[in-house]
């Protein structure tokens, strides 16, 4: 298993910086910046009205994390159009929202900000949802997704892929161990045929 564990760390690749839209990044990075700095107030003037109260919950710790972080790039980013947002609104269908991931490694710890916008037409994006956490950066589901459903989802399938494994390198190492100690379970021994001497054959034929 820990061989395992060692190669997919090995072939676990850090995600590249990447260049996200100028619109967003324009209300987006301004936002982490404030939470980092601890401008609460600064902050508040990029998120939707729905969001001032998760930005008092939340404001504390997410302050310790991005201070702690750095600075933080873009890694990762999804578009979406034209579905149904988080709050009702009569222009529900020229709405567009965009999901940006920053992130910032210091030795082997990252942390995380994912940080969704939105935005109707020509207007500038507002921020609704954000998170920030000490993890290593992954792309963000769909927004038409629950992301805390997948998220366990993908929490129980990556549990059952190490079973799986664990189980694999168990049915190897026993099979190993059965040649070993049976080697005949495997390739059984031929007994040859008893060969009869000439003087037999002539006895018999007298």
């Amino acid at each position: 298993m820990a061989a395992l564990l060692l190669l997919g760390g090995c072939g676990a690749r850090e995600p590249k910086v990447i260049k996200p839209p100028k619109d967003a990044a324009a209300v987006i990075e301004p936002f982490l910046k404030e939470l980092a700095a601890g401008n609460k107030d600064k902050a508040a003037a990029f998120v939707t009205d729905t969001a001032t109260d998760e930005l008092d919950n939340q404001f504390a710790g997410d302050h310790k994390k991005l201070a702690a972080a750095g600075k933080i790039t873009p890694r990762f980013i999804t578009l979406t159009g034209d579905y149904i947002g988080a709050i009702e609104d009569e222009r529900e269908g020229d709405r567009q929202a965009v999901t940006l991931v920053y992130a910032a490694k210091s030795g082997e710890k990252w942390t995380t900000a994912t940080v969704r916008a939105y935005k109707f037409q020509d207007e500038p994006y507002k921020v609704e949802y954000w998170r920030v956490a000490n993890e290593a950066p992954k792309k963000p589901y769909s927004a038409n997704v629950d992301a805390e459903e997948m998220e366990q989802s993908e929490k129980m399938m990556n549990v059952v892929s190490i079973i799986l494994s664990v189980l694999g390198v168990i049915g190897i190492a026993l099979l190993v161990w059965l040649v070993r100690r049976r080697p005949h379970l495997m390739v059984p021994e031929i007994e040859s045929e008893p060969r009869r001497s000439a003087s037999t054959i002539r006895e018999l034929e007298e």
